[in-house]
């Protein structure tokens, strides 16, 4: 046995909200990690732009600094073999491509959407990522935090839509998760998948995250999908 450091580092913001990371791309990626149980740490980062794409995750593998949580699992797949997706078809790793995609580009920024511009929660999560700021200082940066995410998701095309319809999109997507998992344990069988790195990721971010969110109360709307997140929670987070 051998105390070596592990030659994988994970850069992530501090658990906070009530999940083990307040962003669903850090949750993905190390809950892949501890699926793969390839050995990493992690690194407490809350500066995004120290990471390759001025953003996290991001990840030193090997003394390579890698960013975006798909590339990061792309290359400790391509370095470690496939891992969780041993075995699965072409048509199970494309619907894992697709159902991941709807999650990263879609259903992400409803999460953000109602974080950081639903008036009814953001000062919780100000609050909660801002704790050690004086008020003054809080009340500034926070304001430019919200200016900043309001030109992003504008841009992005979610945000020109009404209140109504954003959170529509985001029950369109449980939905189709509800009826995707249907009765089974995991997304794609008995066993755990790459896919389910990133359906517990974002289930987890609405469902376990402390802020009464829309998401929330249409994820309790599914036993399936409550009893898959708690699942997948005890087995990698207990």
């Amino acid at each position: 046995m051998t105390n070596e450091s592990p030659k994988i580092a994970l850069y992530q913001p501090p658990p906070t909200l009530g999940v083990p990371n307040p962003s669903p791309f850090c949750l993905k990626v190390e809950t892949w990690l501890k699926m793969a149980e390839i050995p990493y740490r992690v690194e407490i980062c809350n500066n995004p732009s120290k990471g390759p794409k001025g953003q996290v995750p991001f990840a030193n593998i090997h003394g390579e600094l890698v960013g975006d949580s798909e590339i990061i699992i792309d290359r400790l797949v391509a370095r470690f073999g496939a891992g969780p997706d041993v075995g699965l078809t072409r048509d199970q790793e494309a619907q894992s491509r697709l159902v991941t995609a709807a999650l990263d580009d879609r259903f992400q920024w409803t999460i953000v959407y109602s974080r950081i511009l639903d008036r009814r929660f953001t000062r919780q999560v100000r609050d909660a990522f801002m704790a050690g700021y004086p008020a003054p200082a809080k009340a500034m940066l926070w304001s430019l935090v919200r200016r900043s995410i309001r030109k992003r998701i504008w841009g992005q095309g979610l945000g020109r839509h009404s209140e109504e319809e954003i959170y529509d999109f985001a029950k369109k997507i449980i939905d189709a998760l509800a009826g995707l998992l249907d009765e089974k344990s995991f997304f794609l069988g008995d066993r755990p998948r790459r896919i389910d790195a990133a359906c517990y990721a974002f289930l987890a971010s609405a469902y376990h995250c402390t802020l009464d969110t829309p998401q929330k109360a249409m994820v309790a709307n599914h036993q399936n999908l409550t009893r898959y997140a708690d699942r997948m929670r005890d087995r990698y987070f207990a």
